[in-house]
């Protein structure tokens, strides 16, 4: 998750006992470390929102000339004696390289393609559009997959059908699990697991000049035997989890295709003054049997991320 230099980022955190349920805390407190590491200071308790039972958030006024860089967070109080909390991050990037609306490139992304720096508000305008809807006509084209983070900070907690064998499938990808609980009915008690009793598994096949460990979404949750469940229950709602879904960083492919997108778009719109730079786009008809090389080039890639998951 991404952030501007004098933009606001969302703090959230969800609280639990014990027992894996939601539980607020009296004495909740909020850490913040800059890339450097060294502590930021002026995050009071009074500051917090409530939003719900074991749900607190704190809105952070980024300065608009903040560090770059990964800020880490830690949320850390009791619950019944007991130690709780959670962590998040988030990147604080240049002001102005983040679009209004879900993008997989940025402005500054597309305007290096065209070898050219905008400041024309109009023109800013018209390629923020191009790149919101050269994403979603990216998304169509993956049949509803996408390259982002759910929920874009923070957790959230869903239920996932059991298959009643030792590894789960969740293809469109694990970023990250706080919890996980199971039941053999839907009317029995709910069963914490110890984060020793499962595995986080990926076999995508990812960029080699991508990091696996900081770009690939886990795909599998197995069941590793230490615990005293060595299968997943099989049925409907019968495992909960708790983290992020989708993917924790967008791919370069993804970048590539939004951008080629976004170009297409432009060079079609008789409004946008200036054009492309590459006299082979230009001009070429926005239409559904006339994508992006790049685009088509994703979409094979994609399919073919799970091609050897069997079992």
């Amino acid at each position: 998750m991404n952030v501007a230099q004098g933009g606001t980022y969302t703090w959230t955190a969800t609280i639990r006992d014990g027992n894996g349920d939601l539980a607020d805390c009296a004495d909740l407190a909020l850490t913040i470390a800059d890339p450097d590491g060294e502590v930021l200071t002026g995050f009071p308790v009074s500051s917090f929102v409530h939003v719900g039972l074991g749900e607190y958030t704190y809105e952070w006024d980024v300065s608009s000339t903040a560090q770059l860089g990964v800020y880490d967070a830690d949320w850390s109080g009791t619950v019944d004696g007991l130690a709780v909390g959670g962590s998040d991050s988030v990147e604080v990037v240049e002001a102005g390289s983040i679009t209004d609306g879900l993008t997989y490139a940025t402005p500054l992304d597309l305007q290096t393609s065209l070898n050219r720096i905008e400041t024309d508000a109009a023109i800013l305008s018209k390629q923020n559009q191009a790149l919101v809807f050269g994403t979603e006509r990216i998304t169509e084209e993956l049949d509803g997959a996408d390259f982002f983070r759910h929920p874009s900070s923070g957790t959230e907690t869903w239920y996932v059908n059991g298959n009643g064998r030792s590894r789960l499938h969740v293809h469109r990808g694990i970023v990250s699990l706080t919890l996980v609980r199971i039941r053999t009915t839907r009317t029995a008690d709910w069963v914490t697991l110890a984060a020793t009793d499962y595995d986080l598994e990926s076999l995508a096949a990812f960029d080699p000049n991508q990091s696996a460990s900081t770009v690939s979404p886990f795909d599998h949750v197995k069941l590793n035997g230490t615990g005293s469940y060595s299968l997943w229950p099989k049925g409907e709602r019968l495992i909960e989890f708790t983290g992020a879904r989708g993917w924790p960083a967008i791919p370069n492919r993804a970048v590539e295709a939004n951008v080629a997108m976004a170009r297409q778009l432009l060079a079609a719109d008789r409004t946008y003054p200036g054009g492309v730079n590459s006299p082979d786009e230009a001009g070429l008809p926005v239409l559904p049997s006339r994508l992006p090389d790049a685009v088509y080039r994703l979409k094979a890639w994609h399919s073919q991320l799970y091609a050897a998951c069997s079992t």
